[in-house]
């Protein structure tokens, strides 16, 4: 009997180790994000989330208008509008959600790659 009890233990532990974990979805709070480059600590504009939607950034509050993203299960955000001077200085290489809010890494018109972090 002890036996049965034994091998359904190292079974069902198997099991538990075997599924695939289940990891919570990417998002992002509502709010307002403050974003800077990382490597001059020089503001940029702030980026208003609002569910599926973003504004911004603005530096005096002044929005340019409101534009859908989404997010991929991975944490990839995929802006489907402008976002100021970050995209006209250059393409965007990737944007993920971090446990602060987000990064844009884009390349600007010298080459140099560049990231944008945007906390809450």
């Amino acid at each position: 009997m002890p036996q049965i009890k034994i091998r359904s233990l190292i079974l069902a532990a198997s099991l538990m180790v075997a599924l695939p974990s289940i990891t919570k979805a990417a998002t992002l709070e509502n709010g307002t994000y403050r974003c800077i480059i990382d490597a001059f600590s020089m503001h940029l504009g702030d980026i208003e989330i609002d569910g599926s939607t973003y504004r911004g950034p603005a530096y005096d509050g002044a929005y340019e208008g409101d534009y859908s993203f989404s997010i991929s299960p991975e944490g990839a955000i995929t802006w489907n509008g402008p976002l100021g001077g970050i995209s006209a200085s250059g393409a965007i290489v990737s944007s993920t959600v971090n446990d602060l809010g987000f990064d844009i890494i884009f390349k600007n018109e010298s080459g140099s790659f560049q990231t944008v972090s945007c906390h809450h």
